[in-house]
């Protein structure tokens, strides 16, 4: 797992190494809220590496990728949408920032989509001075089919989820609210072949696109607490319902009933809809990165 430090002014940026952090605090930071006139959904950024780095020693250098479900962006018919982020100031305090960012040109969507999953990912770089997140996540932390056998991850495990709620904020920076459920289904390898798994915890509308993660941090202050392992298991995709027939002498209706189960998307299909964007060290990269402005 590599986890970095990360100042939003580049393409492509150079980050400081952080060491021994918690997973919540910077899957917090790097969680935002996505927004259209009558839609809403989350999407979380990582950064990509850049395959040779050029920098000081200890840094990483990237382009930053802005992974939701699809189905949010394709629900939006807006050319931009609003992404709700926030920003630490000299002063220590974080404020809660909008921007504007397209998602459509000439009607064509900006976004590179899995044909066969609900994952759609792009570069972008955010517009918040002096920077969005103190630390940014790479995407070395998207869990492959061998970590998950490597934890014996399984139907009980309890997993943590970040997202908006019908659009609620956790605080008046925009902070995305932090819910946990159990891993609700089996099996889950091969990954390719499953696609997703269920969730034990209830969805609303706005949770679509947050990531769902499994966190065993190091130390928890100054004390060494054991386990260590941290890793992103996917993103919320939908809500399970069960559909319920009603049959009359004159008409019929279908109702859908709640699970409370949220249909998670491995991160296995979102590593491979990352690789459907051009590599950071080409050329054809920087051309593909989406530049955010401040909303009016």
């Amino acid at each position: 797992m590599l986890i970095v430090s990360c100042f939003l002014c580049w393409a492509p940026t150079a980050v400081a190494q952080q060491a021994n952090e918690d997973l919540n605090v910077y899957m917090m930071e790097a969680t935002v809220k996505l927004q259209g006139k009558n839609s809403l959904g989350t999407g979380f950024m990582l950064l990509r590496p850049m395959q040779v780095q050029s920098g000081p020693q200890g840094s990483v250098s990237g382009y930053v990728v802005l992974i939701t479900a699809a189905h949010v962006l394709e629900e939006i018919p807006e050319d931009e949408i609003t992404v709700v982020m926030h920003s630490r100031m000299s002063s220590g305090d974080w404020s809660r920032h909008e921007s504007k960012l397209p998602i459509r040109r000439n009607g064509l969507p900006l976004w590179r989509k899995d044909p066969e999953a609900d994952v759609a990912v792009m570069y972008v770089l955010p517009d918040v001075p002096p920077f969005t997140m103190a630390r940014t996540p790479t995407v070395d932390l998207l869990a492959t089919d061998e970590l998950l056998q490597k934890y014996d991850m399984a139907p009980g495990i309890n997993l943590k989820c970040l997202g908006f709620p019908l659009g609620m904020e956790s605080s008046p920076a925009g902070f995305a609210i932090l819910r946990t459920g159990d891993i609700a289904s089996y099996p889950l390898l091969p990954t390719a072949r499953t696609k997703t798994f269920l969730m034990d915890f209830r969805v609303f509308k706005g949770n679509s696109g947050g990531p769902v993660y499994f966190s065993q941090p190091l130390f928890r202050g100054s004390a060494s607490i054991g386990g260590g392992a941290n890793f992103i298991m996917g993103l919320i995709s939908k809500e399970a319902l069960f559909s319920v027939q009603s049959v009359g002498p004159y008409e019929s209706s279908v109702n859908e009933l709640q699970l409370m189960l949220g249909v998670v998307t491995h991160a296995s299909i979102i590593r491979r809809t990352i690789e459907m964007l051009p590599a950071p060290d080409s050329a054809e990269a920087t051309s593909q990165v989406i530049k955010m402005h401040p909303s009016q």
